[in-house]
């Protein structure tokens, strides 16, 4: 299925060296973060954080973000 297939396009700017803080409404696979944490370690960032609003977390999210190089992830509990 085409529609859950992620694909990093660009970094933009320059991010060698640098803490990254990457920010996002909801982690549901955890495809779309983990993918976009790869690309800046890749561009050279030294630490990769992410924050998310919904950490709905399901299927393989949880072994997606326990293996992926992102040194802390910030969720709050906004789903019952």
């Amino acid at each position: 299925d085409v529609a859950n297939q992620v694909t990093v396009h660009e970094v933009v700017g320059d991010v060698e060296g640098r803490v990254c803080v990457l920010v996002d409404d909801m982690i549901d696979t955890g495809g779309t973060i983990c993918a976009a944490a790869d690309a800046l370690y890749a561009h050279g960032a030294e630490e990769v954080i992410v924050t998310a609003t919904h950490g709905v977390l399901s299927g393989p999210a949880a072994d997606r973000l326990k293996n992926s190089k992102v040194s802390e992830f910030v969720l709050t509990n906004t789903l019952p």
